[in-house]
């Protein structure tokens, strides 16, 4: 049986699977972004960021873009505000990161998305807790992905031979009634 993990970057990697499990959903993948290149927007950009905390493990994930990104995401929703959008994909998110994690023994709490706007938004590094950056490329424009998170020593992720028993649902099936 093969250990439980405690590190930032197995986090990420769940993130990575569900960003891309949504995101190709939708017609785009994404790619990893080098940390030294801080994501921007030059002119007007939406950020929108849902926290969450669990046992040993506290942090955010955010999405930051141009209003013509989530004008694209949000397909036939054509009344739908890009704050509106990002702000539901990012609880999209994070419903399926809390999903794939409890299968592997964390169980996660969630807060409401908070959306905001603003001109030539910029997101930094923290210097607290550790990010990782991805980003989404749409005909559009950029949509970049974060999570910031700081895990402590009783946090653990179980691998998934040890965490799926088969007696379960995993995060992607589909189950008709």
């Amino acid at each position: 049986m093969a250990e439980a993990t405690t590190d930032f970057s197995t986090l990420d990697s769940h993130l990575c699977a569900v960003a891309t499990e949504l995101f190709e959903g939708v017609g785009y993948a994404p790619c990893f972004l080098r940390p030294a290149m801080l994501p921007r927007t030059v002119g007007e950009g939406v950020s929108a960021v849902i926290g969450f905390t669990g046992r040993g493990a506290r942090g955010s994930i955010s999405l930051l873009g141009a209003p013509q990104v989530a004008v694209v995401l949000r397909g036939e929703a054509d009344r739908a505000s890009p704050t509106d959008v990002l702000g539901e994909f990012c609880n999209m998110l994070m419903g399926r990161f809390k999903s794939r994690l409890l299968r592997r023994g964390v169980e996660l709490f969630g807060t409401l998305p908070a959306v905001t706007t603003g001109e030539h938004v910029k997101l930094e590094a923290t210097s607290s807790a550790p990010s990782s950056w991805h980003e989404i490329r749409i005909p559009s424009g950029t949509l970049y992905v974060r999570l910031d998170a700081i895990l402590d020593e009783s946090f653990a992720i179980a691998p998934v031979e040890s965490a799926n028993d088969g007696t379960g649902v995993l995060e992607g099936e589909c189950l008709l009634f």
